[in-house]
């Protein structure tokens, strides 16, 4: 999407910062410095637990989920084929290349998930999961959505200000998604940092690969 050399390196940065990240964390999740980490964390959080903010982050949660996400990838696909003699097809392309990323998010997860086999949390859940918990993949999928869309918004919006404002909303979105998933006790903490820098690693790597292979003149 953009054909600068400075986004490319600034992306190749964070790609390997993310990278990095999610080796650290999933390398010494178990070390005392980040159990102890976990446990901070959802200590802090359960002093503001109330049933108006869990209904809330229970709520919110919604968002992350794969069914959430699918549906929106859908979205991307359909209205620009309602809408293909107004611009349609440009648009189709974004949604081809967001459902692409996602799908790979998606994959990758469920791949990490059977490596790292990390129960979940044993204490008492306010949401139930049955699958792994290593890493968060709400907070993965959010994450890698939110910096794919904000990649699209900042190469197709003219007004550069209005997409960073709108990138900034849906990232700082992505992250309460990821910290819902401590609050409601389906996640350690690390899990979440995890998903986080994974889901960024995959977003980066994608418009890396984009920007070297279509790049726009």
């Amino acid at each position: 999407m953009q054909n600068n050399s400075n986004v490319r390196i600034s992306s190749v940065v964070a790609a390997a910062v993310s990278f990095f990240v999610f080796l650290a964390v999933s390398l010494l999740y178990n070390s005392s410095v980040l159990t102890n980490a976990d446990d901070t964390v959802y200590e802090f959080t359960a002093k503001f637990m109330s049933p108006t903010l869990t209904a809330f982050f229970k709520s919110l949660t919604m968002l992350g989920s794969a069914v959430s996400i699918v549906s929106l990838c859908l979205i991307l696909l359909i209205i620009p084929l309602l809408r293909w003699n107004n611009g349609g097809r440009a648009h189709l392309k974004n949604g081809i290349y967001v459902s692409l990323v996602i799908i790979c998010s998606q994959a990758f997860n469920s791949l990490l998930k059977y490596v790292f086999l990390r129960p979940r949390p044993d204490i008492l859940p306010l949401v139930v999961e049955k699958s792994m918990s290593f890493p968060s993949g709400h907070a993965m999928s959010s994450m890698c959505l939110a910096l794919t869309l904000t990649f699209i918004f900042r190469s197709d919006f003219k007004d550069k200000s209005k997409a960073l404002v709108l990138g900034i909303f849906i990232i700082f979105i992505a992250v309460l998604i990821g910290l819902s998933r401590v609050y409601l006790g389906a996640h350690y903490f690390t899990d979440v940092a995890a998903g986080f820098a994974a889901g960024a690693f995959i977003a980066f790597s994608a418009n890396i690969i984009l920007l070297n292979c279509f790049p726009r003149r």
